[in-house]
């Protein structure tokens, strides 16, 4: 009860940034930028997907849609 406590009320605190979409009843997170031929990015174990907006994100945006999604359990 208490790390569920604790949870919610780091999520209240620092809402996620970011988009959800839900496929077969999971929730995924992800964040998308950019516009033309999408290029999808998946972090490794240990990572996030906020790690690719700090990064790659600004390099392309212009001429492809950027797609990073978290992996169930991170980020």
């Amino acid at each position: 009860m208490y790390n569920s406590h604790e949870f919610h009320k780091a999520e209240e605190t620092y809402p996620p940034k970011g988009q959800f979409v839900t496929a077969d009843s999971v929730s995924l997170h992800y964040f998308a930028a950019g516009t033309g031929q999408p290029v999808v990015f998946l972090h490794g174990n240990g990572g996030q997907a906020q790690d690719f907006t700090t990064s790659v994100f600004g390099l392309a945006e212009k001429s492809q849609e950027f797609i990073a999604f978290d992996r169930p359990g991170h980020g």
